[in-house]
């Protein structure tokens, strides 16, 4: 496997990490283990800010899909979509 192709991967992998674990931690809202959930969230927006801030530098356009993921992860985190339902 290439180099710029692993870390392609790497990359996708990372990201996809993130918006998992943006749906994990509202699913588990308010239950046994939303604070395990919770720091594991945390972890990922760290990671997945730190590709948007290295993306340019090692994998070329994708930061632009760095700065939608973290996005994506920050509106998931604030808006709850439970209490529009009620």
């Amino acid at each position: 496997m290439e180099s710029p192709c692993a870390l392609q991967c790497a990359f996708f992998i990372v990201h996809f990490l993130g918006l998992a674990m943006a749906c994990v931690v509202r699913v588990v809202a308010g239950r046994r283990g939303a604070a395990a959930a919770e720091t594991a969230f945390l972890a990922c927006l760290a990671l997945v800010g730190v590709c948007a801030l290295a993306g340019p530098q090692f994998a070329g356009s994708l930061w632009r899909f760095s700065s939608a993921t973290l996005a994506l992860m920050l509106v998931g985190a604030v808006v709850d979509l439970r209490a529009a339902r009620s």
